[in-house]
């Protein structure tokens, strides 16, 4: 695919996505907004509706008290519920008394437009305002099916909102469902103001159709509802959120309906308003249709925009590229000349006509480069003769010790020549544990043969050990520098001890001097190195150059990690010894089974 067409195709897409994600971003803001919004209407509605119970349920508080204010008819009350009617004298007193209530009850409902207002005592009596009203004969009431009755008991007077009934004055046929507002008066009976449901339909009427209404008295009964398939228990989780000190909330629930409640301390009454939350209403439409437009636009502008820029970069490219097609051996020293602006482009060419600079520099070199190829090969194999040849030299020396009775010169040969062979074996760079103790007994022997009494060496070695593979040049570095650095100015006994365990799945070598030490800035060095090599290895991918007269104790943690290829598998750590003296551990994971 040309490179027009990729910057193109690349560029689209890129915008095409860019597109989406900000008009996702704008549709899920504006209906966040719009979710939000409905819910603060619906707040807002919640305590408007509240609001209007309160004053509905005060008139009809200032109604009993209005009545109750009334000292001739607190009297005819006294005498309803105290006064035997079955004597003469008994039924004159309570008839009198009936019509002095009734007087005042009617008084009352011309005052206010109630559906009716009635007094009840324990004896069954019942007078209503409404005398148009078709009452059952002799009715027997039960008080479960008064809500507001068993609370009001316990209030001794107070005014208590009852929830939804049918009812029980009036006859089958012609009851309706009310709710009351009701006083129990100790010795004087009860005095109650009811409204139809029918009148709460103007509170609960909404200018918005799709939300749903339902109240609660403060006993929990229904009192309104227009909630289709009603389940009171559903409600009950949202009324011990909705109290004195948190008198209003709002939810979506899991059925994406938006819940708004209202309490009222007044009143008692939990009011919730619920409404779908729909994710398509004509405002979100209107919203897509804009987004969609819009988004066009910006694609279409984007696209030719991209079309122009694609076409204005692809040219220069293309004639350098036809240039670098016609470059052979012969005009490698021209130079190649774009015309653009660009100065990516011009930078490309340059480079391009400096590489090509180089590349006839190098032809030029490359027979120079033949002949010292061909010197290092010489050289090469003149090292591998050097060593062989002090090697026959040591057997030269020892025959002659052998000869003139002197068994520690033959000894002092063979195990230098034994070092000397290991040091030149070039075929592996490897060896076993078992391999480096070996020639570590032979750089021991040497050591014990200049250093005499002065030096002890102890070496404890867990067995396990030798099968484990390490790259050569372990260990002798390490006790080479015990002695050169260790006991430098150091006029004591020297006394080195090496010790191999296997702890925890590790293989551990510790080589512990009674020399000097490591001085703090020295160790803060060795340690700083250490690290900037595990840096460079595993971090930064860098080369290190490690030269091969360089084995001490940095180099040969630069060996491990290269050896073992990760810093999580090996261990290596230097300190003090307490007193006086220094401590290198060294070690690996441990390798089961013997080592091939």
């Amino acid at each position: 695919m040309k490179l027009e067409r990729k910057i193109f195709l690349f560029y689209a897409l890129f915008i095409i996505a860019l597109i989406v994600l900000l008009g996702s971003i704008v549709r899920h803001y504006f209906f966040s907004y719009n979710k939000q919004k409905t819910i603060t209407t619906m707040q807002t509605t919640a305590l408007q509706s509240s609001k209007q119970l309160e004053e509905l349920t005060h008139s009809m508080e200032f109604i009993t008290d209005y009545i109750l204010s009334d000292s001739n008819t607190l009297s005819a009350m006294d005498t309803m519920e105290n006064i035997d009617s079955s004597t003469k004298s008994g039924f004159e007193f309570k008839e009198t008394a009936r019509m002095n209530i009734k007087l005042h009850l009617y008084t009352a409902c011309i005052m206010k437009n109630f559906y009716k207002v009635s007094y009840f005592d324990n004896q069954k009596d019942l007078i209503t305002s409404e005398f148009k009203l078709p009452l059952k004969k002799n009715p027997v009431v039960e008080p479960s099916t008064i809500p507001w009755l068993k609370t009001a008991k316990s209030k001794f007077g107070e005014p208590v909102i009852g929830g939804a009934y049918k009812d029980p004055w009036v006859r089958d046929e012609e009851s309706v469902m009310v709710f009351g507002l009701g006083r129990a008066m100790p010795g004087k009976g009860y005095l109650e103001v009811q409204q139809t449901i029918t009148s709460l339909d103007n509170i609960f009427s909404f200018q918005n159709t799709d939300i749903n209404a339902v109240a609660f008295d403060q006993d929990n009964n229904v009192l309104y509802s227009n909630y289709p398939d009603l389940i009171k228990d559903q409600f009950l989780p949202y009324f011990s959120q909705l109290t004195e000190k948190k008198p209003s909330f709002s939810l979506v629930d899991e059925k994406n309906d938006i819940i708004a409640g209202n309490y009222s301390a007044q009143t008692g009454i939990r009011v919730f308003l619920i409404q779908k939350l729909e994710t398509d209403t004509p405002e979100i439409q209107q919203m897509d249709a804009i987004i969609l437009l819009i988004a066009l636009l910006i694609l279409l502008a984007s696209l030719i925009y991209i079309f122009i820029i694609a076409k204005k970069l692809s040219l220069p490219i293309k004639d350098l590229q036809r240039q670098i097609e016609t470059t052979d051996l012969k005009n490698l020293k021209n130079n190649t000349n774009i015309e653009t602006e660009n100065d990516e482009i011009k930078a490309v060419s340059k480079a391009f006509t400096k590489l090509m600079e180089q590349l006839d520099e190098a032809i030029h070199k490359q027979k120079d480069m033949s002949l010292l190829y061909l010197q290092a090969q010489l050289n090469s194999l003149q090292a591998q003769i050097n060593p062989h040849f002090l090697n026959n030299v040591l057997d030269v020396i020892s025959c002659r010790g052998f000869d003139d009775d002197d068994e520690e010169i033959c000894t002092i040969c063979d195990n230098l020549a034994a070092m000397m062979q290991y040091s030149i074996n070039a075929k592996c760079h490897k060896a076993t544990l078992k391999e480096e103790f070996d020639n570590y007994e032979h750089y021991q022997y040497l050591l014990k043969i200049r250093y005499k009494e002065k030096l002890e060496i102890i070496t404890n070695i867990d067995n396990r050990l030798l099968d484990q593979e390490v790259p050569r040049f372990l260990i002798q570095p390490i006790v080479e520098n015990c002695i050169s650095h260790g006991y430098e100015n150091y006029s004591g006994p020297m006394k080195i001890l090496l010790t191999g365990t296997i702890q925890n799945g590790w293989w551990n070598i510790t080589v512990t001097d009674n020399g000097l030490g490591f001085t703090q800035s020295i160790l803060d060095s060795l340690n700083k190195n250490m690290e900037l090599i595990q840096q460079k290895l595993f971090v930064r991918h860098e080369n290190i150059e490690l030269s091969s007269g360089e084995i001490g104790i940095v180099n040969t943690y630069a060996r491990m990690l290269l050896f073992y290829g990760s810093e999580t598998v090996v261990k290596f750590t230097l300190e003090n010894v307490q007193g006086h003296g220094a401590k290198v551990t060294f070690g690996a994971k441990f390798k089961e089974g013997k080592v091939e």
